[in-house]
């Protein structure tokens, strides 16, 4: 009997899909193009771009599941210390061949964001791509923005890249076929207990391989009261990578920009 999506979903399916060389191929058009786009849009609304000429040190950054590294070594080329941190060896390793390859200086860290352990060490820590909510126990997402509240300096940026929970429940796709490389991927996707999940189905000349991603469906609200009661002040929400505000109908993208102004954590 074939197994529903709820069935089939792992609490730790990040560990085998990120891992998963399929998995760059799957989201080839997260470009770097969209990476310089997304990093000036940061860089704009935070103001940093004004420190980063004004400062005689490098400011630093911390760059959250940093994938394959295109945020990361965008914000090594406008001047940052980076930091970029994933729990994937695989990506790490791509991350890596493509610092290299462009003459990047990065700083590597692999571990789970949960196990993040600094104080008052970064300018700006990034979280981006829907990097958040993958856990299955709400209390572990409310600790990792506790991580990063303490890793971040005084009036420090923290940047949310999150999806729109109101956008996902009106457009939803349930299913969609991809083919690349002579390699067919079957993507199917449910919403189940308050989580967006999709399986996604590998085809590699009739062998086939199975993955999962599930992501809690967090409200504009519920993001906003998580970062506040940590401690953040909700600067600025914006709805895409180009800087447009946040819609609740029409913005696929839900972007906080939060500011650490307190000298304690909640």
């Amino acid at each position: 009997m074939q197994q529903t999506i709820a069935q089939t979903t792992s609490t730790n399916w990040f560990v085998s899909w990120f891992n998963s060389p399929t998995y760059l191929k799957l989201y080839q058009h997260r470009s770097k193009s969209e990476a310089v786009k997304t990093v000036n849009t940061i860089l704009e609304v935070t103001g940093l771009s004004r420190a980063l000429h004004a400062s005689l040190f490098p400011l630093s950054a911390l760059d959250i599941a940093c994938g394959a590294g295109r945020h990361a070594i965008e914000l090594a080329a406008h001047g940052f210390a980076v930091t970029a941190n994933d729990l994937s060896s695989f990506l790490l390793n791509e991350a890596r061949q493509a610092a290299q390859k462009s003459g990047t200086q990065l700083h590597f860290t692999g571990c789970d964001m949960r196990d993040i352990d600094y104080i008052d060490n970064f300018h700006l820590i990034v979280q981006l791509f829907t990097s958040f909510g993958y856990f299955e126990n709400l209390e572990d997402d409310r600790h990792v923005l506790r991580k990063i509240y303490l890793a971040l300096k005084e009036n420090g940026w923290y940047v949310l890249d999150f999806l729109n929970k109101d956008y996902i429940e009106a457009n939803l796709n349930p299913k969609s076929v991809k083919e690349f490389d002579a390699v067919t991927v079957t993507e199917e996707r449910a919403i189940r207990n308050n989580r967006v999940e999709k399986r996604i189905t590998i085809d590699d000349e009739g062998e086939q391989f199975s993955f999962m991603e599930s992501v809690r469906l967090y409200s504009r609200a519920e993001l906003e009261e998580m970062l506040i009661s940590t401690g953040f002040s909700v600067e600025y929400v914006l709805g895409d990578y180009d800087g447009s505000l946040f819609h609740p109908e029409k913005s696929k993208r839900l972007i906080f920009f939060a500011k650490k102004k307190q000298s304690d954590i909640k």
